[in-house]
């Protein structure tokens, strides 16, 4: 990628009505970082939808970019994904959960709310602890799963919900009073009980 000014100019012939010379001289000063500019146009044309509408959008941006000229535009790529992978993972990331069960104020809640929170994950429902959910409607959950990934501080258990017996996995799904654990939540055909950092940042991305 070459960095700097881009330079052009040209000289008009005499005009035939009344024999003016007339030189325009034109210069367009890049982006100090070329690469960010054209980052940023392929990123842009990704996020319109990875159709036609991208490629017209990128025409319509370089002709603006041609049409200013003289401008010195600021560094943007600082501020924008540096490649193409790293933009999927974003909108990965965001792919949502279907159902969220939490009790507020409760530790756990509290992490597994700030790290939705913070990658931008939507919820499309949400029920309170308040709500006592217990053996049965675990069972309804899994039912309806093909995976239970159970989280308790350090330990980490999976069960493959189609396969194996659901004694040890409504088991994980449950506290001490026999009621659903929060936080508990569906992904899809996944479902997570309890909150761990790197399980999470894994099973959304």
């Amino acid at each position: 990628m070459v960095a700097g000014s881009l330079e052009y100019s040209w000289a008009k012939q005499p005009s035939a009505d009344n024999n003016v010379n007339v030189s325009t001289d034109m210069t367009l000063t890049s982006f100090d970082n070329l690469k960010g500019l054209f980052d940023f146009i392929l990123i842009l044309a990704y996020s319109v939808g990875e159709c036609r509408t991208g490629g017209w959008v990128c025409l319509l941006y370089i002709s603006i970019i041609l049409a200013t000229k003289g401008l010195n535009w600021p560094d943007i790529s600082a501020s924008i994904p540096n490649n193409i992978d790293e933009l999927k993972a974003r909108k990965d990331m965001s792919k949502g959960v279907d159902w969220y069960y939490l009790r507020k104020g409760w530790t756990t809640c509290t992490k597994a709310s700030k790290f939705l929170e913070a990658n931008n994950i939507s919820i499309k429902e949400t029920a309170l602890a308040s709500r006592k959910l217990q053996s049965a409607d675990c069972q309804t959950l899994m039912d309806k799963a093909n995976k239970l990934i159970a989280l308790k501080g350090k330990k980490i258990a999976e069960f493959d919900l189609k396969s194996e017996s659901s004694t040890e996995a409504l088991a994980a799904m449950l506290g001490p009073t026999g009621n659903m654990r929060a936080p508990t939540l569906q992904l899809g055909k996944t479902l997570i009980v309890g909150f761990n950092e790197e399980v999470f940042t894994s099973q959304f991305s």
